[in-house]
Order: structure tokens, then C-alpha cells, then sequence
């Protein structure tokens, strides 16, 4: 670590600043396609991001198309490609879906793919609340990290937010909800001509990494281990606990694919019989982040070795700058002792498209410990750009706008902090006890 605050305290770094957004759309980098603003700021949250590979959103939007082109009202809405190696499909709000790279990598066809889309279409259509419940998951896991740690963070605090985000994605939704978009996606895939063989095939192998997420929880690391005075704290875990992560109501696949199937069989028997319309397209960047399930491990030659084979695989186009390889390289590489290349690493991600939560937390950290006023701002001003207001990083920037004398940002900070009085008072605790350090000398140690 010694290594990486050298390189950082003697290096320069630029931010540019671009201009201010004048609708509620934004371009996803590397593409003609753009997305919800909003829904890419709770995708930065997640510390995950979009995957701008032009022919993989033309794809998914086709199919998206395909499909929306059979409902009686089409749904305004929009498919954007995460980063996420896993698994993984899920909605925002009315106007953006969400699939994983690593599900378009595991699918065999297309009518596996178009069913997971036909399902999250059903979410969209019936209002269903999925993003309001990841929202306020994420937002709740702002001031249970905080509790988890003694208040300071963690170095790898974004892997406590996946595990949060995987709950809330996998265990967290109405069973009925669910229900209702298996059977709407059963009706919608055979007037769209796709085969159900496909639907079949994503609940069986969505059902089986869900319980895979499921076990790991529930046989992982507990969040307190031998009581809080002996301070054996386990961030991840606790992220699990506290945002209810382990406490599934999601069905397990036997009942799910008996109430799909039993849907089927309403159908005329050339619909239900329909062929497989195509494998599935294979893409670069797909590829790539599936190879990256290769740094999943607690070993630490196992990791070492993972470490090696992604570095040797040329970074596609479309991802040389996207932010999440960068840090996941970057934690990979603080993990087997490499900070050389852990430096390299998190500076490239401060050059990244659409920046998560979790490099803007680095970005402060920096600005702050060069004591940097103009740095701050300038960080702080491209931050509300990129991805707008952030429940996590509040407290923080409440310290430094109050340390740096920035008016402008004090006013607001504390205005927002004075908002969670009522309805988070962990949020606001916190920025009430970082306050009281901005004018400290030492100020607050940002990774204790």
C-alpha cells in the first residue's frame, strides 16, 4: 500500500470536465445507443458498468425489439449489457433492462436469451418494483458498510456491494411477480415465434446460480465472528445480512418450471412445439468478461494464477476503458501483493468510461490526502455529472466540502445529510461525525 500512495502522491491527475446533461438520456460510450440516466447512476452504485460494444447492444436490442413489437402497448424501454460475470438479468424501472454479459455468455440460444428478456418484460409491463427495491438495498448498505467497518470503508468494499446486489437481485422479489413473468414470458415468446425449449433452459440454469449464490452466502464467512469487542468483522458478509441478502423468498427451480410448463400446455400445440430459432451470437467482449469468473477465489495461488490468465488475454475494444476491469484488476492485484501493477490499475480506472462509486471514492481519497482544494472540486463537480448523487459517498463529501471551504457543495451536502434525518439516520450520523473531523489536521483516515 506504501508503494501505491507513493505513485499516487507523485503523479499528476487530469479529470475532464465535460458538459452538463440537458436531458435525462446518456450516451453509452462506444455506441450510437443511449441509456436512462438515472438507471446508469444506480448501475455506478452497484459499482458495476455498461459494456459499449456496438453490435452486442444492436443484438439484445433486436430481440427486445422482436418481442415488444407482440404486446398491444410497446414498452418504452431500453437493454443495456452489465459487466457482471454471472448469471444475472434484472430491471430498473420502466425504461431499462438489464441482462449480464455473463448470461449472454452461458446462453446456447437465442431463445434462451429472448425468454430471460421476455421475463424482465413483464416486470416492466405490470410496474413491478425491482428498482425501487435495489435502490433502497443499495442505499441501506451506505449505512450498514459504514456500521460494519467502525465507519471507515474498506479497501474492497465494492465486493461487499456485489454481494448486496446479488441478494437483492435473487432473493429479494414477490414470488407471485415472478410467477407472472414466467407465464407472461410463455405466451409472449410463442406469438414472438421463439421456442420454448429456451424458457426451460433459463430456469433451469438461472435457478441453479442462484442457489450456487445462495449457498455460498449461507456457508461463507459470518458478519461477526466471536462477538464485536474481538472486532472480526466481515464486510461482505455483513453487506449479505444486513440488506436481508440471505433471507431468499425466491422459488426454487423444480415449482418455478412446473408453473411454466403447466403454462405451456395452454398454448396450441404448433406454438408450444415451435424450433429453436438460433444459437446464440458470440461476442468479444462477452467472452472476455466470462474469462473474468477466473479471479473469483479466496486461494491465493488460485487467484494468482486466474490473475495471469486474464492478463494474458487481449482487453477488446469496447472494454479497454471501461472502469470495472480496471478495478477489478486493481483489487485482484492488491490481493496477491502486486502493487505495482495495482497502481497501473487504479489509475486507469480514473481514466474510464462512466466511473462507478467506487473509483469516484478513490478519486476523494487522492484529492484529499494531496490536500488539494481545486482537485476536490473538480472531482466532486464531475462526480454529480457522471453519476449524480450518491448515498455512499455523502458523508465523504460533506467532510471535504466543509474542509475545503466549497460553499456551493457545504450547502448542499448539508442538506442532504439534514434529509436522511428522518428516514436514515445512519447516513446522517455519519456525516455529523465526519463533519466534526474537516478541521482536524489529521482529518479522517480514509482506510484504517
Amino acid at each position: 500500500m506504501r508503494l501505491i500512495l507513493r505513485a499516487l502522491f507523485a503523479a499528476g491527475l487530469l479529470l475532464s470536465i465535460g458538459g452538463c446533461a440537458t436531458n435525462m438520456s446518456r450516451p453509452i460510450q462506444g455506441t450510437e445507443y443511449t441509456a436512462y440516466k438515472p438507471d446508469l447512476q444506480t448501475i455506478a452504485e452497484m459499482d458495476r458498468s455498461l459494456v459499449g460494444d456496438q453490435a452486442l447492444l444492436s443484438y439484445v436490442r433486436g430481440i427486445l425489439d422482436k418481442l415488444n413489437a407482440q404486446l398491444p402497448k410497446p414498452c418504452e424501454c431500453d437493454i443495456v449489457v452489465d459487466t457482471q460475470s454471472g448469471y444475472e438479468a434484472y430491471t430498473l424501472s420502466s425504461r431499462t433492462i438489464v441482462v449480464s454479459a455473463g448470461l449472454i455468455a452461458q446462453a446456447e440460444t437465442e431463445d434462451e436469451l429472448a425468454a430471460i428478456i421476455a421475463h424482465e418484460l413483464s416486470h416492466v409491463v405490470n410496474e413491478d418494483q425491482e428498482g425501487t427495491e435495489l435502490r433502497e438495498g443499495l442505499a441501506f448498505l451506505a449505512r450498514a458498510g459504514d456500521l460494519a467497518t467502525g465507519g471507515g470503508g474498506s479497501l474492497l468494499f465494492g465486493d461487499a456491494i456485489e454481494a448486496a446486489a446479488q441478494g437483492l437481485i435473487y432473493n429479494r422479489w414477490d414470488k407471485e411477480e415472478e410467477l407472472r413473468a414466467d407465464r407472461f414470458a410463455v405466451n409472449l415468446l410463442a406469438k414472438a415465434g421463439y421456442s420454448q425449449n429456451g424458457l426451460k433452459m433459463a430456469i433451469r440454469r438461472l435457478s441453479a446460480y442462484s442457489q450456487d449464490v445462495l449457498a455460498s452466502k449461507s456457508h461463507g464467512p459470518k458478519c461477526v465472528d466471536g462477538g464485536f469487542e474481538k472486532k472480526n468483522i466481515n464486510v461482505t458478509a455483513c453487506a449479505s445480512a444486513l440488506t436481508g441478502a440471505d433471507d431468499t423468498v425466491y422459488l426454487n427451480g423444480k415449482d418455478r418450471l412446473k408453473a411454466a410448463i403447466s403454462e405451456m400446455w395452454k398454448l396450441d400445440r404448433e406454438l408450444r412445439r415451435l424450433p429453436v430459432v438460433a444459437e446464440t451470437r458470440r461476442f468479444e467482449s462477452v467472452e472476455y468478461l466470462y474469462a473474468m469468473n477466473s479471479l473469483v477465489s479466496t486461494d491465493k495461488d488460485a487467484l494468482i494464477e486466474g490473475l495471469r490468465h486474464v492478463e494474458s488475454l487481449p482487453i477488446p475494444k469496447s472494454l479497454e476503458s471501461n472502469d470495472v476491469i480496471a478495478n477489478r484488476l486493481f483489487m485482484s492485484s492488491v490481493l496477491v501483493g502486486d502493487e505495482e501493477k495495482a497502481t497501473e490499475y487504479l489509475f486507469k480506472s480514473f481514466d474510464s468510461d462512466h466511473r462507478t462509486v467506487a473509483t469516484y471514492r478513490n478519486l476523494l481519497w487522492i484529492a484529499d490526502k494531496r490536500q488539494d482544494r481545486d482537485l476536490v472540486e473538480k472531482v466532486m463537480g464531475e462526480m454529480r455529472k457522471d453519476i449524480g448523487w450518491s448515498s455512499r459517498l455523502l458523508p465523504y463529501e460533506a467532510y471535504l466540502a466543509k474542509r475545503y471551504g466549497l460553499n456551493i457543495y457545504e450547502i448542499e451536502t448539508t442538506l442532504r445529510c439534514a434529509s436522511n434525518l428522518a428516514k436514515d439516520t445512519g447516513i446522517y450520523q455519519k456525516c455529523a461525525e465526519l463533519t466534526k473531523k474537516s478541521k482536524t489536521v489529521a482529518g479522517i483516515d480514509w482506510w484504517p
